[in-house]
């Protein structure tokens, strides 16, 4: 059995006369690929003179652009979400053969699609002292390593969990 959770976020600006409001992209929809079962959504924008145009980012997450035709002198999102807090198996997926064991090599073609993901942006000294602790002498089963990545992290970052 699940517990149905409400989300209820709300962003307002008051300013102290009326202003031009470029466009506003709003990226507070769940995506469509999500696990969790969402009941209900909704988005609330003022004023109410303003057109909306719903859009998907390359990874299939839901923006909003508003565009506001007139000054305005407030603006207000509103949203509200109604769903399932179920517990999902992380680890319920297909593996690769040539990706069961760790480390692997993607082939090329994948490896070229991937590699906006693969990039390593911030490469500190911390970051890889932590990384060091990844890496392996030997073959490990991948799910083995993938649990071995998430107890590490949530012995470092202190996870909690809050029902309210």
């Amino acid at each position: 059995m699940s517990i149905r959770i409400a989300i209820h976020h709300v962003t307002e600006y008051e300013f102290e006369h009326q202003v031009k409001v470029f466009p506003h992209v709003i990226r507070l929809k769940p995506a469509a690929h999500s696990r969790t079962h969402i009941h209900s959504y909704s988005l609330k924008i003022e004023p109410k003179e303003h057109f909306i145009n719903w859009q998907q980012d390359p990874f299939g997450n839901f923006l909003a652009r508003l565009v506001f035709p007139e000054k305005i002198q407030k603006l207000k999102v509103e949203v509200e979400v109604i769903a399932d807090m179920t517990v999902i198996n992380p680890f319920d997926f297909f593996v690769e053969d040539y990706a069961e064991k760790y480390p692997f090599t993607y082939d090329a073609q994948l490896k070229k699609e991937l590699a906006p993901y693969l990039e390593v942006v911030e490469a500190g000294e911390r970051l890889q002292n932590w990384l060091r602790d990844f890496e392996s002498k030997s073959e490990e089963k991948i799910v083995d390593f993938l649990v071995r990545i998430n107890q590490t992290l949530q012995r470092q970052i202190d996870y909690g969990i809050r029902m309210e």
